[in-house]
């Protein structure tokens, strides 16, 4: 039962583990590129514009404008404050709260200089939620197959176990003298089979007793006039 439960119970946590490992990169990725295409939205909207001040204005209006800012912090960074020339996705924690968080930079470039950035930042605490439940769910269901396999197993060994303790109970008796002795066949598998070997095995050992009986008697008999004469 311990080797057969342990082996399913591993394959249930490494289940569990990779179906979690699988959600979580999943909504992870799917936040991440939807946050890397609001970015990279918002800056194509600067293209119409030239001069320093229609960036600024263009980019507090899509800052003031953003429809789900209860949800969504976005700023507008000028050059000085980052240096990089593509979109990339950073995971921590807010240095401030220490809130679990995403953020999506994509740099806004005229002439192959960064003239700005913008960026979008989300929590990530609802994600972090879903992920808890669908791990809690996943690692119920896993609990769930295990204790079926649990007692189907019981079920399954009880099956073997006590159909082999009667017939070993059995054999004890014929070993000590009970010949004959016959076991209730209730199965027609290999416990049958065995079943029916023990059985057998009982009544040609119980002939075979009974014959050593008879010659010992007839010897015994045949050996007893002749010594009597004498």
């Amino acid at each position: 039962m311990v080797n057969s439960i342990s082996v399913v119970l591993f394959i249930v946590l490494l289940a569990v583990a990779a179906f979690s490992a699988a959600m979580g990169s999943y909504y992870y990725s799917t936040l991440s590129e939807s946050l890397k295409q609001k970015a990279e939205n918002a800056i194509s909207s600067f293209d119409y514009y030239r001069t320093e001040a229609e960036y600024y204005d263009n980019a507090r209006a899509v800052v003031a404008g953003e429809p789900n800012s209860d949800k969504l912090e976005v700023e507008y960074l000028d050059a000085e404050a980052i240096s990089m020339k593509r979109t990339k996705v950073w995971i921590g924690a807010d240095p401030s709260t220490g809130e679990h968080i995403m953020a999506a930079s994509s740099p806004l470039m005229i002439d192959g200089e960064v003239v700005g950035v913008m960026r979008y930042v989300t929590s990530l605490n609802k994600v972090d939620k879903q992920i808890i439940i669908i791990v809690a769910i996943a690692l119920g269901i896993g609990l769930g197959i295990l204790g079926m396999v649990y007692f189907s197993n019981l079920y399954f060994i009880r099956s073997i176990v006590d159909p082999v303790a009667g017939i070993t109970e059995t054999a004890k008796r014929i070993a000590a003298g009970s010949y004959g002795v016959q076991i209730e066949k209730r199965y027609d598998d290999e416990i049958g089979a065995l079943t029916d070997t023990i059985n057998d095995m009982s009544l040609k050992i119980n002939q075979s007793e009974k014959m050593k009986n008879e010659f010992i008697s007839s010897v015994s008999h045949e050996l007893r006039t002749p010594l009597t004469a004498i």
